[in-house]
């Protein structure tokens, strides 16, 4: 068994990664029950499976690491020919917050515990002050790095094909609060807002600075109070005078997941991202895998009821793999909730479905409630 030990802890710190005993004791465990020479395969493919995760971007592994993805590699052998479950529906609250760690350069997913904490906004439909405060702030960041890896403003490398071209550079407002004389030419990002009425501010997370628009030349964009923006000017009397406003150059996904990997940060049970499923792939290749949208359902309405029986005809040779209703429900609701109809209307969309043995056995349905329908708050964030 010590020999054991040693090839865990040797494989992983190859791969920049520590391991505590109670870890290494339940991977060695894990491994006694495989042949010998499988062991340094089964290792890798542990440590392939923990960079996917991306964890939260520390290289020490706690014991709910290491059980979460033995967990998965032994329902994958238990189940080698199960299908992968392409659709899924999730619930706003559990796609899951992402933050960017400046030190490890990576997105960190947050857990549940993790959201659950004060600290990091708990996820609530009506947030506090600081969840306004850490929206903006993690914009900077993504916004921040994705432009630094930009040809334009990434350092210069002799070996490179970009050696010898024209390269700008970002300075932080504090910079410029930090000169007390005139400085020229100098490019900021930051977020345009009004901390003075009538009057505009560049800020960062170093401080802000007042902006004079007067002489400035905008690239094409709609600029709004909120938006981050790239502004190239010069320090005048502590007032940067804009001489060209345009916003921050966009990035290939391929670029980014070149950095970040294939993790999915959008939710579901999926650990890699949707688009790099090979089931998705070929769903997408079918004929029929199409889903269907609908709005204004109107279940008082005999016309829909109509529509929606000429609809299931022509879809009956050709199930979609899903259908979208979107409300409101009800034609007219001004004489009250009139909730007793709106459940007679779905038991008779429930009837018309049920007549269409291949719809009702391969089709999905969502029903998204509309902003009139009862038991939806009439609030917009």
């Amino acid at each position: 068994m010590s020999f054991v030990n040693q090839l865990i802890k040797s494989t992983f710190k190859l791969h920049g990664l520590n391991l505590n005993t109670e870890s290494t004791k339940i991977l060695a465990e894990s491994l006694s029950k495989i042949d010998e020479q499988k062991h340094e395969d089964t290792l890798e493919k542990i440590i392939d499976e923990l960079t996917k995760k991306n964890l939260d971007g520390s290289s020490c592994l706690t014991k709910i690491d290491i059980e979460n993805v033995l967990k998965e590699f032994n329902r994958n052998d238990q189940n080698p020919n199960e299908k992968e479950e392409i659709f899924h529906i999730i619930d706003a609250f559990d796609v899951p917050k992402s933050i960017y760690c400046e030190v490890t350069k990576k997105l960190i997913k947050l857990s549940n515990d993790q959201r659950s904490n004060k600290s990091v906004n708990h996820r609530t439909l009506l947030a506090d002050s600081r969840a306004k405060i850490d929206i903006f702030s993690q914009r900077f960041k993504l916004i921040h790095q994705r432009t630094m890896r930009h040809e334009l403003f990434s350092p210069c490398v002799v070996s490179s094909n970009n050696f010898g071209k024209k390269k700008f550079q970002l300075k932080p407002i504090e910079f410029l609060l930090s000169n007390i004389n005139h400085v020229e030419d100098i490019i900021v990002l930051g977020m345009i807002s009004q901390l003075k009425e009538n009057k505009f501010f560049i800020e960062d997370p170093t401080g802000h600075l007042p902006l004079n628009l007067t002489d400035a030349k905008y690239h094409s964009g709609i600029y709004t109070e909120g938006c981050f923006v790239l502004a190239e000017g010069n320090l005048v009397d502590g007032i940067f005078e804009v001489k060209a406003l345009g916003f921050p150059p966009a990035e290939f996904e391929s670029t980014s997941r070149a950095y970040f990997g294939n993790i999915n940060y959008f939710g579901g049970p999926n650990e890699i991202s949707c688009k790099s499923s090979i089931a998705l792939s070929q769903a997408q290749l079918s004929v029929d895998s199409m889903i269907v949208f609908l709005s204004d359902v109107w279940l008082d309405s005999a016309k829909v009821f109509e529509k929606l029986q000429t609809l299931f005809v022509g879809y009956s040779d050709c199930p979609p793999y899903a259908f979208v209703f979107c409300g409101n429900f009800l034609s007219d609701l001004k004489y009250g909730l009139r909730c007793n109809e709106l459940i007679e209307g779905f038991k008779r969309l429930a009837d018309l479905i049920t007549q269409f043995e291949a719809i009702k056995d391969n089709s999905n349905f969502i029903f998204i409630a509309g902003p009139q329908d009862p038991g939806v708050v009439r609030v917009y964030p």
